[in-house]
């Protein structure tokens, strides 16, 4: 299933006087009859992963649907798919769907499984504290079966690891105009052509008819993939040393350079020691119970309550998938993330969930005085919890939800943080909560302000548009609900009259918008989601 021939695909002409590694020995073969002077067949990395033991539950079923890449398109039938999942669902102990990470923020899969209700978790290359294709490998060696609808190496990898793969479901193939974005696309577009002709869904069931069944009826095909992986053509380590060329010097000039460059990328620029702290956690694996720990966390229930310790202490939240996505975005990426000349900057926090931002803003500077407010009572709880946890000080906690005036609202609560306030229509399952309007607080000066809300941001910026010359840096996450009219234009306007400039990103952006627009499907389906900074200068 690996294709020797996009070797020479690769480049226009073939550089044969490189040097090339190739997993078997037909395929070196094959190169070398080609022109291709120095070819080495040593396997393909996954068999250098090591063999730790992982508990594989009888029954279980992993769907992985083929992913996109950062400069393709598709028409892929994905409610065809999940219908054919939801024909067999039944048959399993326990199904969850692997989205890849470039589908998972383009939105292809997810938005269709996750209405379905599916357990999904985001692919390799997820994970930036372990090595990608050892969490595969763990992810692999836990489940019994498991399914695809089309080609690419997660068929061989996933049979190498004992598990039962089938070819099952509407195929989602791959055309030449989905590459029309691509790099090579170009110079190479008969090779396209050749290499799309061999991944058809004929090509493939003729070549590998073993693997195109019912899920529940696949069987192993371990030695196979062994082949297909080139096990038998695994080297030594000082073999590979000697083939890559690797001396005692030039690894001990990588290692270094390796380190100094982690280190920035770690540590960054004149961190506080409190932040230094978490953000290596996050970033170094001291023992292998870290990395257990986050496994742990990637396959528990959705909304459940639980505890962990992957910052130190240990910390309560309401929804695993939700506090992983959120920790990685505040300690490795450092969204929030702001330089000041005080020690002791003022912060105010719009919906604080369980804490991490605010254990984000201590960590970065341990004198801040912040402010943080949270309605929903479960949330709330857990805020708590946290603080106290990490003995945090000088952290005044509201169980109130910022807003246009001083008072009492309806709240309807998630389990994910994505709870809001009702002001405008009467929802069921919603609950009576404090309200405190935000503009009281903005008499001084604000190092930085935090609004998420889940949709009245709008509301809360336009009341504080003549006082917020006392906030100095803002940031808004900004969801626009389908069932309401869009208010980006209101909430940009307010920043730019307030004396700021802004920065835009979108968060989950639709692979083609003028077709589809949902991009989220919880409780407040939306069409479309932004962070927004507001700073000055």
């Amino acid at each position: 299933m690996i294709d020797p021939a996009t070797v020479i695909n690769q480049y226009n002409p073939p550089k044969v006087e490189e040097r090339y590694f190739v997993a078997t020995e037909l395929q070196r073969e094959f190169l070398m009859q080609h022109g291709f002077a120095d070819v080495h067949a040593i396997g393909l990395p996954i068999v250098y992963v090591s063999r730790a033991p992982v508990w594989r539950e009888p029954g279980s079923l992993l769907v992985m649907p083929p992913h996109s890449l950062s400069y393709t398109y598709h028409d892929w039938d994905e409610e065809g798919y999940a219908s054919a999942i939801d024909s067999v669902r039944k048959e399993f102990s326990r199904v969850v769907v692997c989205i890849h990470p470039s589908c998972w923020s383009r939105g292809y899969w997810i938005g269709t499984f996750q209405r379905r209700g599916y357990e999904i978790i985001k692919g390799i290359g997820a994970q930036p504290q372990k090595p990608a294709l050892e969490w595969l490998a763990d992810v692999l060696r836990s489940f019994e079966f498991v399914t695809t609808n089309g080609f690419g190496s997660h068929i061989p990898y996933a049979a190498y690891f004992g598990c039962k793969v089938s070819i099952f479901g509407p195929w989602a193939g791959y055309r030449l105009e989905d590459f029309r974005d691509a790099p090579a696309y170009a110079v190479n577009r008969l090779r396209y052509e050749e290499l799309l002709q061999r991944t058809t869904r004929h090509e493939i069931a003729r070549q590998y008819p073993f693997l195109v069944r019912e899920p529940m009826r696949a069987i192993q095909t371990q030695e196979w993939s062994k082949q297909e992986v080139g096990e038998k053509h695994k080297r030594l380590p000082a073999e590979l040393r000697a083939l890559f060329g690797w001396t005692r010097k030039n690894r001990r000039q990588f290692a270094v350079a390796e380190a100094r460059r982690s280190a920035r990328r770690i540590v960054g620029y004149c961190l506080p020691p409190g932040a230094k702290a978490l953000v290596r956690r996050l970033h170094h694996r001291p023992n292998k119970d870290w990395a257990r720990e986050e496994a742990r966390l990637q396959m528990f229930p959705a909304s459940t309550k639980g505890v962990t310790n992957l910052l130190g202490p240990e910390i309560e939240f309401a929804d695993a998938a939700s506090f992983l996505a959120t920790a990685h975005r505040l300690f490795h990426r450092q969204l929030y993330r702001f330089v000041v000349s005080t020690d002791s900057p003022k912060v105010i926090d719009c919906g604080a969930g369980i804490g991490l931002s605010v254990l984000y803003m201590k960590a970065l500077y341990p004198r801040a005085h912040v402010i943080a407010f949270e309605p929903d009572p479960g949330l709330f709880a857990l805020l708590e919890v946290n603080v106290r946890r990490f003995q945090l000080e000088d952290v005044d906690l509201r169980r109130e939800a910022a807003w246009i005036a001083t008072g009492v609202a309806q709240f309807r609560c998630h389990p994910k943080g994505e709870g809001r306030l009702t002001v405008r229509e009467v929802e069921p399952d919603t609950l009576e909560v404090k309200t405190a309007r935000l503009r009281e607080l903005l008499d001084t000066r604000i190092d930085f302000l935090k609004i998420t809300v889940q949709g009245a941001e709008a509301d809360v910026l336009a009341d504080c548009a003549d006082v917020l010359g006392a906030v100095d840096r803002v940031f808004v996450g900004y969801r626009s609900s389908l069932d309401r009219p869009q208010q980006l234009d209101s909430i940009l306007r307010v920043l730019r009259e307030g004396g700021l400039r802004v920065h835009l990103e979108t968060v989950q952006p639709s692979p083609q918008p003028l077709l589809t627009r949902q991009i989220h499907d919880g409780m407040d389906p939306a069409d479309m989601a932004l962070n927004i900074w507001g700073y000055r200068g």
